[in-house]
Formats: C-alpha cells, structure tokens, sequence
C-alpha cells in the first residue's frame, strides 16, 4: 500500500483509485463519503498511532523511524482528503456521474499544479 522507505503520496487523481467507475455512481456529493470521510480527519493522532503500534515489524522492515515517517505524514495529509477527492472527480475520467458541481474547475495547468503539490 505504501511504496517502503520513500512513503511518497504524489497528488495523482488517478493514483489509489479502484479502475472500474461503477463503484462511484452512487457518489452524489461528499455527504456519501461520510460519516467516514470527517472520522478520518478528526481521529485523535493517539488513535492512528496505536494503530501504527500493532503493525508486525517486519512489515516494515523492523526501521521504526520509517514507521515515525509514514505516519506523520498520514496524519500531516488528512487534510487535504476532501480536496484529493475533488480532483478525481474533476479528472477527465468523469467517475462521479450523480455529483452535481464536481466538473472540472482548473485548467490543465492547475491540474499539473495539484498533481504535485502546488496548487
């Protein structure tokens, strides 16, 4: 799920996503994210990190400070959940056919922009 010691996330809307759009017709807007998408980025940091806690070591090569890193930055990205989640919609690949406003509102610029961060 996470490439190992890079823990990189590239803000790809297509990056992570399940291949077949029929899984996101019932989208409709972010309410069909919830009440899961405002856990996620309200969860007590204690909670993701005695999560972290149960992971086998040897899962991540036993490097406890690669684990350090992978977690602060799940916690520093929960916020731009609901914006990475825009993007996809707002990808060319149209997934959300019911979500009403989600059209593309950037350019091909502003996409390249987001897409690495920028935006």
């Amino acid at each position: 799920m996470f490439p190992r010691r890079d823990w990189k996330f590239e803000n790809i809307p297509l990056r992570g996503v399940f291949y077949r759009n029929d899984v996101y017709r019932g989208i409709t807007g972010m309410e069909s994210f919830e009440p899961w998408l405002t856990r996620l980025e309200t969860m007590a940091a204690e909670t993701v990190w005695a999560a972290a806690s149960e992971i086998p070591p040897e899962w991540y090569g036993g490097d406890l400070s690669e684990m350090e890193s992978l977690v602060e930055k799940l916690l520093a990205r929960r916020s731009r959940i609901r914006e990475l989640i825009e993007c996809f919609g707002q990808s060319d690949r149209k997934p959300f056919p019911k979500w009403v406003g989600v059209e593309k509102k950037m350019g091909d610029e502003g996409w390249k922009d987001a897409r690495w961060g920028l935006a």
